[in-house]
């Protein structure tokens, strides 16, 4: 039996899009019927503080079996009636040291509660995503603050997310500007 070698094409060379990967592996864990949603912390050389998805607190009913009353809301609605805790509130929570927290890759952009949240940890300054959410206000939080959003839309390829004139706006990027 002859082993198939792997190449280059079977690596990804990308670190943003590697991280994120990895925070839509963690998102399979989520027991949100709503939405699944996974969170990676890292520092500045790039290792992995600790990673998060969205559920319900310890003990309660996951929403995948017993859905919560905010599980039909459209995203962006109701967020007082989902019992879940995001996953960038669990990956804080279980990260050994936040303030090493240098960048912060979510499946999707963090929510405005979220932000503020984030905008308290003292060295982050990026946070990556696959997929924007509903509302622009937790983008402009973090643009306030100095925190710069980027959109990941494959290996190597970005755009940077503000908040111009009340509207999200999408520059694109060329790599060396992200790191």
């Amino acid at each position: 039996m002859t082993r198939k070698l792997r190449t280059a094409a079977d690596r990804v060379n990308d670190k943003h899009e590697w991280f994120l990967r990895i925070a839509e592996v963690v998102a399979t864990r989520s027991s949100c019927a709503r939405r699944a949603v996974g969170a990676v912390i890292v520092d500045e050389v790039g290792y992995i503080l600790s990673t998060g998805y969205n559920g319900p607190a310890r003990g309660q009913p996951n929403c995948t079996e017993t859905p919560c009353a905010g599980a039909h809301a459209a995203p962006g609605t109701e967020l007082d009636a989902c019992i879940a805790i995001h996953a960038e509130v669990n990956a804080i929570a279980q990260a050994r040291s936040i303030k090493e927290a240098r960048a912060l890759y979510c499946s999707v952009s963090p929510c405005v509660a979220c932000a503020k949240i984030l905008s308290n940890l003292p060295n982050l300054k990026r946070v990556f995503f696959r997929e924007l959410y509903a509302t622009p206000q937790a983008i402009q939080h973090l643009q306030a603050v100095g925190i710069r959003s980027f959109l990941v839309k494959g290996q190597r390829q970005y755009a940077e997310v503000k908040v111009v004139e009340g509207e999200i706006r999408q520059v694109a990027v060329a790599p060396d500007d992200v790191d």
